[in-house]
């Protein structure tokens, strides 16, 4: 699955994206707009352009912060149990070694977020203020705290399977966003070209761990499915709030955040983002189970079809 991977990854052949005077170039932003809500808000579309530019630099932090944390403190942990077969299943030993070659791409594309806040920061002095913390990584810590002993590694792994497998609106739209700096476009291709290849290594881990698990987890994991996926997807709002607290008022703050971000919204683009994913677990088997299907229909994520029962 991955065998060509040391001739591809980006890892092993992509140079390192460097900012050089890219911020100085007129009409280039660093962070796309129509991925950034709150820009769009009536209150800051009269705003002056600072607080614009200043806003969409938050967005790229906040962007770059979750993917460095989410990789080597979510991802990773996951994926090194895989490679020293310590999660409770059992894989090919082809599996085995893919899953050390995730976990070095997993690690790149942290020191490349990272690499590239370092050189921004340098390059103007903006400091991130991500405010309370990220909800989608507070929301893996406590699905996992609040776990069975005996599900833990379950949820562990099945979120990843979901983190993985869902197409993220980012990594489609920064590499084609012509307004936004070379090093931005270049790092999101980087990271969606490794991406392709991790979907098809979750999508087979999946179709061997589902079978493996008891069905009581089954049922359990398999109807969280749309809380793991809304949790992933979670708006980075104490980012958010951070920044327009500096310019605006909290009433003003709070009416920005609702009325960009309204639950209708959230919800289409999260079925929209999770289709690659749930054909992933309807492959492994788990809408079978009726009570699963049940939990996807009634969580807002209606499936083409439901089994009778299993």
């Amino acid at each position: 699955m991955l065998g060509d991977w040391h001739q591809r990854a980006t890892v092993r052949s992509r140079p390192r994206r460097l900012l050089g005077q890219q911020l100085e170039q007129q009409g280039l932003g660093c962070f796309p707009a129509e991925l950034t809500p709150f820009i769009k808000h009536p209150l800051l579309a009269s705003a002056d352009p600072k607080i614009v530019r200043e806003g969409l630099m938050q967005q790229l932090f906040s962007y770059l912060h979750f993917t460095d944390r989410l990789e080597h403190e979510v991802v990773n942990r996951t994926v090194r149990k895989l490679a020293d077969g310590l999660a409770g299943l059992s894989l090919p030993q082809d599996a085995l070694l893919d899953a050390r070659k995730i976990y070095c791409d997993e690690g790149y594309h942290s020191l490349f977020s990272a690499d590239l806040m370092f050189q921004i920061q340098a390059a103007t002095g903006f400091r991130f203020d991500g405010g309370s913390g990220h909800p989608g990584l507070e929301f893996f810590h406590s699905a996992v705290s609040a776990a069975e002993p005996e599900a833990r590694a379950w949820v562990e792994l099945f979120f990843v399977v979901v983190s993985e497998t869902l197409i993220s609106g980012s990594l489609l739209c920064i590499p084609q966003a012509d307004d936004v700096i070379p090093a931005v476009r270049e790092m999101a291709a980087d990271h969606a070209e490794d991406e392709v290849h991790h979907h098809a290594f979750f999508a087979k881990v999946c179709r061997i761990a589902w079978p493996q698990m008891p069905r009581r987890l089954q049922v359990t994991i398999g109807s969280s499915l749309p809380r793991f996926i809304l949790g992933f997807l979670k708006v980075d709002d104490p980012a958010i709030r951070a920044f327009l607290r500096r310019h605006y008022s909290v009433r003003e703050a709070e009416t920005i955040l609702e009325e960009s971000y309204p639950p209708e919204t959230l919800l289409a683009n999260a079925r929209a983002a999770s289709r690659a994913t749930l054909r992933v677990f309807r492959d492994a088997g788990a809408f079978e189970l009726r009570e699963v299907a049940d939990a996807m229909f009634e969580q807002g994520f209606p499936l083409h079809s439901r089994s009778a029962s299993k």
